[in-house]
């Protein structure tokens, strides 16, 4: 059930934005393929049906040739390595858990909140605020090249998010990335114990019921765009964020460009423990529907 591993890899192409590496450089290629099954020839990256595990630091770039892969990546990293994820033109589901892992192995604590369909105050939020408690983490960028449109969309009824973050991320490009939870369950976009940085790349997100202004969604941990244990900065770009619950429910939150229309059927735009500070070239348009927002 499982695919054989093959040789491919890619120069990276020199560009004009925050992209632009040397030619001497090279992406570890992994392809996405039909039935689950994915190739790469790098011992960095370990394959499974519907499973792509990476576990070294590096440069990984993601293509696919199936119109829909079905299955989750994660990205196992010690607090002092880096690495870089560059989609081009993937459209990944995931129908029982997060479409994008990335995890922190230098910490040895219990991840089983990542599986648990947990609200604020539960043993599993106890465990991720655990997790968030650390102070050094990975460093880690996911990128969106110039001309590309990605999709990855989670059919999950968790808090986990869409994406699962606890590196220091970076979501940068010039490319765009549509981030959709299933309109029948209750689940976060983004959900990270560090922080987040957006720059330049165009972000659309929709959780579920969110066009819902009567109630949240099944679980109050759930259905935000972005859930971050730490700050989120936005220096350019463009976010789009409809949802049931915070569209950005975070430590602190600063902006310094970039556009943001955030739209809340249930919940707060924008709800930060510390500070909200928006400066700049910035441009916001923020929407609370219920009347209690």
């Amino acid at each position: 059930t499982s695919s054989g591993k093959s040789s491919t890899t890619k120069k990276k192409e020199t560009t004009t934005n925050e992209d632009t590496t040397s030619a001497q450089d090279q992406y570890i290629e992994i392809v996405l393929q039909k039935n689950r099954t994915a190739k790469c020839n790098s011992p960095n990256v370990t394959i499974a049906t519907g499973e792509v595990l990476i576990d070294q630091p590096g440069d990984y770039l993601f293509t696919s040739t199936t119109s829909v892969w079905y299955g989750q990546i994660t990205l196992k990293l010690k607090n002092d390595q880096e690495a870089n994820l560059r989609f081009e033109n993937v459209n990944i589901k995931s129908e029982r858990s997060n479409v994008l892992q990335i995890i922190d192995s230098s910490i040895t604590s219990n991840r089983s909140f990542i599986e648990a369909e947990a609200t604020a105050g539960t043993e599993a939020d106890d465990q991720i605020n655990e997790v968030a408690d650390y102070e050094k983490a990975p460093n880690v960028s996911i990128s969106f090249p110039q001309g590309t449109s990605s999709t990855f969309t989670s059919t999950a009824n968790g808090y986990t998010g869409i994406i699962y973050n606890e590196s220091k991320l970076t979501i940068k490009g010039r490319g765009s990335c549509s981030i959709t939870c299933d309109s029948r369950k209750a689940n976060n976009c983004i959900c990270s114990t560090k922080s987040i940085t957006v720059k330049n790349v165009n972000l659309n997100m929709t959780t579920a019921q969110h066009d819902n202004t009567e109630s949240l969604a099944a679980t109050s941990g759930s259905a935000k765009g972005i859930f971050s244990y730490s700050k989120v900065y936005v220096e350019s770009g463009t976010i789009n964020i409809n949802s049931n619950g915070d569209c950005v429910r975070c430590d602190s939150f600063y902006s310094s460009g970039g556009t943001m229309n955030f739209k809340s059927s249930a919940c707060d735009a924008v709800d930060a423990d510390d500070v909200i500070e928006i400066s700049g070239e910035s441009s916001v348009k923020a929407i609370a529907l219920s009347k209690y927002s």
